[in-house]
């Protein structure tokens, strides 16, 4: 045998070390050439017959050894009963019949091992979104892999539903929305993984943006069109907006005409951006359904902050979310409406719940500005907040590419447009997406408070049409 010795294999005595000594007396069993004779009663196609009883004899005699005296009974001989007398009698095992026989009374090796690498599954902790979660997966698709070819036989989509499991906290959007967006049946460990890692790089790219612009204020491109100073946008030129200036008396080392006049020491210029201003509301202007009930729902949310993510769509009809907990006021319909997706398969369709205003922040040039999205509607059955881009046109707002970014104006160019002729971007910046390179997408980021407490407020429906900016 080599350089392995038969006392490699601890002696089989009990059931609890039984798993060890399968897995050992197997490796050495490998290594002689005899594992097969285990696996089959009878000869493979061109082996000599005198060859297979030699390994059978040298299986055999492995096990002989390696098995506790006081059990040699069960290797030579088996039970029967003889005029109701049950009595054991002579025989004559092969090595595969002496292996069941030992399977059978120290309890199935594939049984304990499945439940041990099962165990090991469990216990590992939650991923963290402190690292990478690609570098993590691996280690838990191998786990509830081997669980399962070990012996439990989970379904694909029951491992999928593992994985599932050990996903960060904060990964829960994502897992409601996987949940109720896909049939289980469907469901792939490799589908998981994908969602996950697609998820992931959107999350990066996106958080890497924010943090770029915010860091930096940069430098208009044109004098503002209202003052003529160069040195802010007219979006925050204080004397064209003196309602959104930030309170003077800081220490401020502006160069501006204007002086504080009340202390005399301090020099403000009210042309300067400021990142202290005051938030203005961008109130995204969409006409109010008449199917809603009289009354809707208001959200009053708790200090906690989450920080959502909207696909720019020019295909999306209205506004989607698929989290009711986005909802600032929100009302369902007497009757859910129907909406037919494309992209769910022919004839799939999806039911929108509801409609409500979603309310939250987001960067703009460095700056950061509250907004408001009316009319979005609540369909949980998709997957991504869809942002409407053909419905902002329609109400006659203006959008440009370019830079990687997609910019939203609440104002349209002035004069036709024609070929090779000079556009004058007017009116100011509401919204700005920036490019995603993983879904050839844009996309922005809306900070919206966390943990809602909704409760039911008696609005009459002038009230709900006033609040959409139809006062």
């Amino acid at each position: 045998m080599g350089d392995i010795k038969p006392d490699t294999i601890p002696l089989l005595t009990s059931a609890s070390q039984y798993s060890d000594w399968v897995a050992k007396i197997k490796g050495v069993m490998l290594f002689t050439g005899c594992w097969g004779l285990v696996l089959n009663a009878s000869p493979p196609e061109g082996e000599k017959a005198e060859d297979w009883k030699k390994k059978d004899n040298q299986a055999k005699g492995l096990i002989w050894m390696r098995t506790a005296t006081n059990y040699h009974y069960l290797l030579e001989t088996k039970e029967e009963e003889v005029d109701g007398i049950k009595k054991r009698i002579a025989v004559s095992y092969s090595a595969k019949d002496m292996w069941n026989v030992l399977k059978k009374e120290f309890g199935t090796p594939d049984t304990a091992e499945a439940i041990g690498l099962l165990m090991s599954f469990s216990n590992l902790p939650p991923m963290t979104d402190t690292r990478p979660l690609r570098d993590q997966l691996g280690t838990y698709i191998t786990r509830i892999r081997d669980a399962s070819n070990g012996g439990m036989h989970f379904t694909e989509s029951q491992q999928a539903v593992f994985i599932l499991m050990k996903l960060p906290l904060s990964y829960s959007t994502l897992s409601t929305s996987l949940t109720s967006s896909h049939p289980l049946k469907d469901w792939t460990v490799e589908w998981i993984q994908g969602k996950v890692l697609a998820e992931e790089s959107l999350r990066s790219s996106t958080s890497q943006s924010v943090t770029r612009i915010s860091k930096t204020k940069p430098k208009p491109s044109r004098p503002c069109d209202f003052c003529g100073s160069g040195t802010h946008h007219e979006s925050t030129c204080w004397k064209k907006h003196p309602d959104q200036c930030p309170k003077r008396g800081g220490k401020g080392k502006g160069k501006g005409k204007e002086k504080e006049k009340d202390k005399g020491k301090g020099k403000d210029n009210s042309n300067n951006h400021a990142h202290t201003a005051a938030p203005a509301v961008n109130v995204l202007v969409a006409e109010s359904s008449s199917n809603m009930h009289a009354s809707f729902y208001s959200a009053a949310h708790a200090a906690g902050v989450r920080y959502t993510h909207w696909l720019m769509d020019s295909g999306a009809s209205q506004h989607i979310t698929f989290d009711i907990n986005d909802f600032a006021e929100y009302k369902a319909y007497d009757t859910p409406i129907v909406f037919r997706t494309a992209a769910s398969g022919e004839g799939s369709s999806v039911k929108a719940l509801g409609e409500g205003l979603v309310r939250g922040e987001t960067f703009i040039d460095g700056v950061k500005w509250s907004i408001d999205l009316p009319k979005v509607c609540y369909i949980p059955k998709v997957s991504s907040r869809l942002f409407s881009t053909g419905s902002i046109e329609k109400n006659g707002y203006s959008i440009f590419q370019g830079g990687q970014k997609m910019s939203i104006f609440d104002k349209l160019p002035s004069g036709a447009v024609t070929h090779g002729s000079m556009i004058k971007i007017e009116g100011r910046k509401i919204l700005e997406g920036v490019f995603n390179p993983v879904n050839n997408l844009y996309d922005f980021v809306l900070e919206i408070k966390s943990g809602p407490h909704v409760h039911l407020s008696k609005t009459d429906y002038k009230t709900w049409h006033r609040r959409f900016g139809h006062a």
